[in-house]
């Protein structure tokens, strides 16, 4: 049990990008580990990589999705997809199809080539680079320099400053206390403004879209670093999925439901006795890390179910965004994301169990 508290502890304390210093690696289907401050990387590979280091400069060629973490991250890469996240991110490379970026500073070069769309989150954001399909940008300030984006630009900010020549095909959707520098220069074939979040928790269609995105790939960043971190549990994992069937399923299910609902009430004991205060803080902190990653756990489980021959980050990475979509339907996408999440949690739970037996 120390060694779990430990695990989602240390995987709780990784979910920032620029908290990560190992640099992680990955070609085909192997892993590697190494422990340089600054990354350099080349070559071609023909499925996803995986780079992380505080200074990271990527000039490889990916045939597949290029997943970057750091401290500051500069590429020049192709890529298929490009999943980045990071205090400092300098994008000159190219992307066959989208671009997902995080952090805190985000600059897309004019050397940039995204053939589809952009969606990107973060403190400040500058866009150099033309977008021939739509971009979806939440940040506190967004420069658009000299661009032309051929489908829509939905913005959540507090500021966006145009330079130069800025043209928006589509729609440039935008918060209504939007402060806009330099709208003059700013052409847009129509524009549409919502209302931006208030106390009611109501949300414009475009910000729902974006925090929806951002939600996502905090849950997909959260399960790689899981997964990298906990590999022989995912191994494990992997060979209990073989022989998992109907059963097995609705078990974990029961075993998640009975520790959700006995774990708090254990807590308010503890708590009841005085001695035991610092014993249950730790319980509910162990408790509410746990049913996080219960979902990667569930997702890793149906990924190597239906996808046997792929890695399980790719697979556990699939059935996430499927799981976000599915949450999109009212009340059957709650009941299927709880559910989940209680089978991932009793996966989880027996697992403890099945390790303290031996």
């Amino acid at each position: 049990m120390k060694k779990f508290f430990a695990l989602v502890v240390a995987a709780f304390a990784v979910i920032g990008p620029a908290l990560i210093s190992p640099v992680v690696s990955a070609a085909e289907k192997d892993l590697r580990f190494q422990a340089d401050y600054e990354l350099n990387t080349t070559g071609e590979y023909n499925t996803n990589t995986f780079f992380s280091g505080n200074k990271l400069k990527d000039s490889s060629t990916t045939r597949g999705i290029g997943f970057q973490f750091g401290g500051e991250i500069e590429n020049s890469g192709n890529y298929e997809y490009g999943f980045h996240a990071a205090n400092k991110i300098v994008v000159n490379g190219k992307y066959e199809k989208d671009l997902f970026a995080f952090g805190n500073q985000i600059v897309i070069s004019s050397e940039a080539q995204i053939a589809r769309d952009l969606y990107a989150a973060g403190n400040k954001i500058e866009i150099k680079a033309n977008i021939p399909g739509t971009a979806f940008v939440a940040a506190r300030r967004i420069v658009l320099n000299n661009v032309t984006i051929d489908g829509d630009l939905r913005v959540a900010a507090a500021e966006v400053e145009i330079i130069g020549d800025v043209k928006i095909t589509g729609t440039f959707a935008y918060n209504e206390d939007l402060n806009i520098i330099g709208e003059s220069d700013f052409v847009a074939g129509h524009t549409e403004m919502y209302q931006p979040l208030t106390f009611g928790f109501r949300l414009g269609k475009s910000a729902k879209i974006i925090f929806a995105i951002l939600s996502l790939a905090m849950s997909i960043v959260t399960s790689i670093v899981f997964i990298l971190i906990a590999k022989k549990f995912f191994n494990y994992l992997k060979e209990r999925t073989k022989e998992a069937d109907g059963m097995f399923v609705l078990k974990k299910f029961g075993i998640g439901l009975l520790a959700a609902v006995v774990t708090p009430i254990a807590a308010v004991v503890l708590i009841a006795t005085i001695i035991g205060i610092p014993a249950a803080i730790i319980l509910l902190f162990a408790f509410m890390i746990a049913l996080v990653l219960s979902l990667t756990i569930f997702a890793a489980f149906v990924g190597n179910k239906i996808m046997q021959n792929q890695s399980t980050i790719l697979s556990a990475t699939i059935v996430l965004v499927v799981l976000a979509l599915v949450g999109m339907i009212p009340v059957v996408g709650w009941v299927l994301n709880t559910a989940g999440v209680l089978i991932g949690f009793g996966i989880l739970v027996s697992a403890i169990f099945e390790k303290n037996a031996e």
